[in-house]
């Protein structure tokens, strides 16, 4: 079992009695477990974290609490003080906020999203901010009810009908089910992932009736919105940075995509990159509790994550299809041939894995990246000092 399900469940039982929301406390301090009010951080090691993060903020699209939220998640310092951070944040860089224009007016989608409960529809899409310059395509599911990020993915290609139908298919084995419905748009490379989820719903909930519930639907792109309306925070506070990243590598002249070995290099590193900052991005965004809506007819206050394990405490219910393992893997056998979630070629692919082993296998960053693909096209030569 999860721990937040587990502390979550601890809270409401304590809550119910003052004696023992007290003796929370108390066990809190005896086990020294670090809080805001008792931090086990010092100031200067919270505030070099908050350094680092901003190092990595290339456009400077992240604000106090997506910062103090990296802070929680990514540099393991659960008892950051907000209120440090925001003043922190005001001295390193007085012009912090007014740079990213919280005032800037920004067109909002107003149609009203409504869903029984976590599973009753999944939304999927491709998201191509990064394919024209890149050359890297993504591909999303997202849950409806609990706007959860099932996944973020870069592919070699998302308009290949197995690639999707894999993706798909990886979803619905980790979390044992599918949903009543899946929606993407009218693309023809959702066609196989349709015919999967009308399968496996025919054959684990042959009572459900189609007319009334179809298992899968096809839209117009802008009418997805469930997924449609992640893009532009993922663009913004992700995508946004690898472009400015990618950019000085192309425009300062290291980078020819003209040249065989510099677009194998480049593409297997920064496919690997890009999955890395969507991984981060997806535990980040799932975990961020969204802020309290009286008019939002879905579930407001708390995190996404809560919504997806607890929807009985939001007046939801669990509309997931359960679906055996073993029925999931063999399809999985049939939809996923090897290579599809290759960048380059076998040989490229055995090249570029050698000289990133030569260079020590470094964890990649946007700060970093384009002297890692230096020192691959060096042939994996680690220079003096490196």
């Amino acid at each position: 079992m999860r721990w937040e399900p587990r502390f979550r469940s601890l809270e409401q039982a304590l809550i119910r009695n003052e004696n023992s929301v007290r003796s929370l406390y108390r066990w809190m301090s005896k086990l020294d477990i670090p809080t805001a009010r008792r931090p086990h951080h010092t100031d200067e090691e919270v505030g070099q974290a908050i350094v680092e993060l901003v190092e990595e903020d290339l456009v400077n699209a992240w604000g106090t609490r997506r910062i103090h939220h990296k802070l929680k998640t990514q540099k393991g310092m659960p008892d950051a003080n907000s209120g440090f951070v925001r003043q922190f944040l005001g001295v390193l860089d007085a012009g912090h906020a007014r740079n990213r224009r919280p005032h800037k007016k920004r067109t909002i989608h107003h149609t009203a999203l409504l869903s029984k409960g976590p599973s009753e529809e999944w939304s999927g899409d491709g998201h191509d901010k990064l394919t024209h310059r890149m050359d890297l395509p993504i591909w999303g599911l997202r849950d409806k009810a609990t706007r959860r990020t099932l996944g973020l993915w870069v592919v070699p290609n998302s308009r290949i009908l197995a690639v999707p139908a894999t993706l798909f298919l990886k979803v619905v084995r980790q979390v044992g089910g599918v949903p009543l419905r899946v929606t993407l748009d009218k693309g023809t490379e959702g066609g196989m992932v349709g015919a999967l989820q009308e399968l496996l719903r025919s054959e684990y909930a042959p009572d459900i009736s189609r007319e009334a519930h179809p298992p899968f639907v096809q839209i117009k792109s802008v009418y997805n919105i469930t997924i449609e309306r992640s893009w532009r925070y993922l663009y913004e506070h992700v995508l946004q940075s690898v472009l400015v990243a990618w950019d000085i590598g192309v425009q300062s002249g290291i980078y020819h995509e003209a040249l065989p070995m510099e677009y194998s290099v480049a593409r297997w590193l920064w496919a690997r990159l890009v999955q890395q900052l969507l991984d981060v991005y997806v535990d980040e965004r799932n975990s961020a509790r969204i802020r309290w809506q009286d008019s939002v007819q879905l579930p407001t206050g708390d995190s996404p994550n809560q919504f997806w394990y607890h929807p009985a405490d939001w007046g939801m219910q669990d509309c997931m299809i359960p679906v055996p393992e073993d029925r999931v893997d063999q399809l999985l056998t049939l939809t996923a041939p090897a290579g599809l979630f290759q960048f380059v070629s076998d040989e490229m692919e055995e090249v570029c894995r050698q000289r990133y082993t030569a260079v020590g296998s470094p964890q990649l960053t946007l700060l970093n990246v384009w002297e890692v693909y230096m020192r691959m096209l060096d042939g994996g030569i680690v220079p003096p000092g490196g």
